[in-house]
């Protein structure tokens, strides 16, 4: 009796894999620098927790790069467990965004490079968390270069990622306050400021703002077709759901009470599919206490809006 009543939990104690046609390396690029920290646990809890949780798969691959002056490579993992998840979230403890720079340009070329160092045979998605503000130091390349030439530089980075079949995302978090930008065509993009004789002055204020003025590369990855973006301040609290809105993914669900149930039987699962194009998955596994109870891999095809009901034979230890 008491093994059926365990059965009531099941939705909440066990980790669904979905899979589509093959494993994934995800990559995430990360904005190390100091006008990120103001939202440094919102990132930690909302994203890079929320894409090992509810994004990255069983057999997936899960890669941290950081960037400040100088890319970083911080975590490189294959999902194998729970406890290799949870080694990842760990590892984002560690993290603290003090960088005095934002070297984005030549981050972005390196995660090509490194992305190009990976199995060639699965799918690679490319997750950028940034402010969108560059800031090169000195010695970079970029220094001090046209926006036309920032911008080609940009375009030229995303069209080749896009050529291998690279999924970008981009999470862009708020712009840095007191802190006057524009995008590649010289239009200010920082709401909280406005033009006043010739000077730059805080809304509210009367005293000029004299400080340095950054390029931002956010509006050009917005305003790009092949990325997916989302705004860290727009979505849903919820870590969980932040990432399945932002990444337009298909929210998977059961019943609350699934009543008594004997060692066989059949769950119910409503999974709804929130992006604008059909989705076809792969139910491979259903794992409690790192046991796999799913008895045969079932395939779903679900109609963009839509959600379909199913059901998948269960069987228990």
């Amino acid at each position: 009796m008491k093994k059926k009543c365990v059965v009531v939990f099941l939705a909440l104690l066990a980790i669904f894999s979905f899979s589509q046609e093959k494993t994934a390396d995800i990559i995430v690029l990360l904005d190390n620098s100091s006008s990120m920290l103001p939202y440094f646990s919102e990132i930690n809890e909302k994203v890079l927790q929320g894409i090992c949780e509810n994004f990255v798969r069983l057999e997936d691959s899960f890669h941290l790069l950081t960037f400040t002056e100088k890319p970083y490579l911080e975590v490189s993992q294959k999902i194998r467990s729970q406890s290799d998840v949870e080694k990842i979230v760990a590892r984002f403890s560690l993290l603290y965004p003090l960088g005095s720079y934002s070297n984005f340009i030549e981050a972005l070329s390196y995660s090509r490079q490194y992305i190009n160092t990976l199995n060639a045979y699965t799918q690679k998605v490319l997750v950028i968390v940034s402010d969108g503000v560059f800031k090169p130091p000195m010695s970079s390349q970029y220094y001090g270069e046209e926006p036309q030439v920032l911008e080609n530089a940009i375009q030229t980075a995303l069209n080749a990622l896009q050529g291998q079949g690279v999924l970008v995302y981009f999470i862009k978090a708020p712009f840095p306050e007191n802190v006057m930008v524009k995008d590649f065509t010289g239009r200010l993009t920082t709401a909280k400021l406005h033009e006043n004789e010739g000077d730059f002055v805080l809304e509210g204020k009367s005293d000029a703002f004299n400080e340095e003025l950054f390029y931002e590369y956010a509006t050009n990855l917005q305003n790009n077709n092949g990325v997916v973006s989302a705004d860290l301040d727009d979505s849903q609290a919820i870590k969980g759901d932040f990432i399945a809105s932002a990444f337009q993914l298909p929210r998977i669900s059961t019943k609350e009470n699934l009543g008594k149930k004997n060692y066989q039987f059949r769950l119910p699962l409503y999974i709804e599919n929130t992006s604008d194009a059909a989705i076809h998955l792969q139910l491979d596994r259903i794992l409690l206490a790192d046991t796999n109870i799913l008895k045969s891999t079932s395939f779903i095809s679900v109609k963009p809006g839509r959600t379909k009901k199913t059901s998948v034979q269960i069987n228990l230890p």
